[in-house]
């Protein structure tokens, strides 16, 4: 989910809920906007994206873009 968001905010593009439902690895986990949205608060909770009201969209924040790059030295 975390990565959705990555690459959707590279594109210039809103990472919301059905943006990122579009998104192959989405499809392929069978993630309903429900799911989507619970675990978009979850990342926001603990501070991995920032979540805009609306259709400001969520974008990842430093903290975030830090776990992403620690995912990949793994």
């Amino acid at each position: 989910m975390l990565r959705a968001v990555a690459e959707l905010n590279a594109v210039g593009k809103s990472a919301g809920r059905d943006a990122i439902a579009a998104l192959p690895a989405a499809r392929s986990m069978r993630l309903g906007p429900g799911a989507i949205r619970a675990r978009l608060e979850r990342l926001d909770t603990l501070g991995l994206v920032a979540s805009k009201r609306g259709r400001g969209g969520t974008s990842i924040t430093a903290s975030g873009a830090s776990v992403i790059a620690d995912s990949r030295e793994i």
